[in-house]
């Protein structure tokens, strides 16, 4: 599958990959975090330390920007805290089977389109939405299942997603009942 020609990220971009989704890295991840896909734990710095609000980070991230604070940017966040993450090439984790790509039909960005979104591989079609789900063919370089309340930090890259394999499905034809044969005609009566 081709990258969206239009698109900043190519196969050399880095993507981080985790327990709740995936996404394509705004920027490298600060120094020392491994970018080979070998796993790691991130650790976060608070926003405001460098004088940022996570509103701000936000609509960075909605340009496409990034915002200097390396482990946000690097979209470490797609596991919890605590859990580990992988920051890899594209071109590597397609290859190693790490993640996979699909088309989905994109709901709630403007108009409805179909995009190119890079998924666990362990992710299948009809599963629960994962919570960040990488695309070229956004901005921000991710898609985001969910609203973060109350200041909507990342509305800009809030969408629903739907296979494109699921929408083409046909549902099934409901199962026919076996057909009751009707009952038998009245015989008309020989008595007179």
């Amino acid at each position: 599958m081709k990258l969206n020609l239009t698109s900043k990220f190519t196969s050399a971009s880095l993507i981080a990959v985790g327990s709740a989704g995936t996404a394509f890295c705004l920027s490298a991840p600060y120094e020392g975090f491994p970018t080979d896909g070998t796993p790691a734990t991130a650790s976060f710095r608070s926003a405001k330390v460098g004088g940022f609000s996570f509103v701000e980070i936000g609509s960075l991230h909605g340009k496409g920007e990034a915002s200097g604070f390396p482990e946000w940017d690097a979209c470490l966040f797609v596991s919890p805290r605590g859990e580990t993450v992988r920051v890899m090439p594209l071109s590597a984790a397609l290859k190693s089977g790490v993640v996979r790509a699909d088309k989905y039909l994109l709901r709630g960005l403007g108009p409805e389109r179909e995009v190119t979104c890079y998924v666990p591989a362990s992710h299948k079609p009809g599963m629960r939405p994962l919570k960040f789900t990488a695309s070229p063919d956004v901005p921000a370089g991710r898609i985001e299942s969910k609203l973060v309340f109350p200041d909507k930090r990342n509305e800009s890259y809030v969408g629903h997603l739907l296979p494109v394999a699921l929408k083409a499905a046909k549902p099934a034809a409901p199962a026919k009942s076996p057909a009751k044969s009707p009952a038998p005609a009245a015989k008309p009566s020989t008595k007179k």
